[in-house]
This record gives structure tokens, C-alpha cells and sequence, in this order.
């Protein structure tokens, strides 16, 4: 099984925002960019969505180009940063923007979840999905399973996927669009 990993376009925001797990729409005409990026793509068996809008938007276009319904599911959305959501990164604070930095890994912003709750969450509705998606294997054919999703989903699901820890630090930058092939 191959599993494409899928970032949204660029969300409609005032850039320097912290905006994680608030309902954004997509911009207009980014979303046309990874539409037209994403049609060259063989079309996948199964799809699956954040239910965040401009994850979901992007998966409801490809529909139009053969790509399958998208099964909706609340474990594929960004890493909720609870009260620092909505402000600017310069309002929320050096000093506390600092401290989720050094330990991104399990620093929790105010209400908010850390980077490994993000990766748990997010790799246990890849799990729960996975089977879905075999269930559209036709006969000796290997299925192609595409995700849309969000950067933290797209950074942590791999490796845990693997069985392999996660690392402090979410690099390199995945730009809106960015796809991530995966063997499963």
C-alpha cells in the first residue's frame, strides 16, 4: 500500500498568526495550485480528510477530477495550541514561545496539546483508516491511499508509522501542497 501524505494550500490568515487546529479556509487560489499540482497524480483508492476546511476543501476538489469521497476524521487535524491559537506569535510571548521550542516535543501550550499528543492522536486514526483503505484493494493491485492533511500531521505520522521515535524539532519546512510518499 502506498500512502500519499497531503498538506493543505495556504490557509486564509494574516501571515504570523498561530492559527493550529482553528477552522481556516483555504485561499482560492492556492487551492487551484495543488489542484492542478495534484491532477497529474494517479488517482487514489481511498481518501481520507481533516475535517479542518482547508484540508477538506482541497480533498473535495480532487473529487472532481475522479479522486474518491473523502472519509472525514477529527484525528487527522493540526496540533491544537489552545489559548495561543488566534494571537501572534509576538503577542503569545518570548519567553513562552521559548520554553515550547526547547521541549516541542512534550511542552503543552496553555490548553493546548504537544507535539507527541499530535503524533498519538494522528497516527492512531491513520491506523484506524488504514483498513478502509485495503478494503478497496482490488486484486493484485497495490492500493494508493491519500491523506489531506496539516505540517504536524505530515511531520509526525511517518515515523511513527515506522516505529521509530519522534525528534524535537519539525524540520525541514513543508510547504502548503507538499505531498509525502510513504510505503506501507
Amino acid at each position: 500500500m502506498k500512502l500519499l501524505l497531503i498538506r493543505h494550500p495556504k490557509p486564509v490568515i494574516a501571515p504570523g498568526i498561530c492559527y493550529g487546529a482553528m477552522d481556516l479556509e483555504a485561499d482560492a487560489e492556492d487551492l487551484q495550485r495543488v489542484v492542478d499540482t495534484l491532477r497529474g497524480r494517479a488517482v487514489p483508492a481511498f481518501t481520507a480528510s481533516s475535517t479542518l476546511r482547508r484540508a477538506s476543501d482541497l480533498a473535495h476538489a480532487m473529487t472532481a477530477h475522479a479522486w474518491p469521497t473523502p472519509r472525514l476524521h477529527d484525528g487527522l487535524q493540526e496540533m491544537n495550541f489552545g489559548r495561543w491559537e488566534g494571537l501572534a506569535w509576538d503577542s503569545i510571548g518570548e519567553a513562552a514561545v521559548k520554553a515550547w521550542a526547547d521541549n516541542m516535543l512534550d511542552h503543552q501550550p496553555p490548553e493546548g496539546e504537544s507535539v507527541r499528543m499530535l503524533g498519538e492522536r494522528a497516527v492512531r486514526a491513520v491506523r484506524e483508516l488504514i483498513p478502509l483503505a485495503q478494503a478497496q484493494q482490488a486484486s493484485g493491485q497495490e492500493v494508493t491511499f491519500a491523506i489531506f492533511a496539516h505540517a504536524g500531521v505530515l511531520h509526525t505520522v511517518p515515523p511513527l508509522l515506522r516505529g521509530e521515535p519522534l525528534k524535537l524539532g519539525l524540520n525541514p519546512r513543508l510547504d502548503y501542497g507538499a505531498v509525502i510518499e510513504l510505503d506501507l
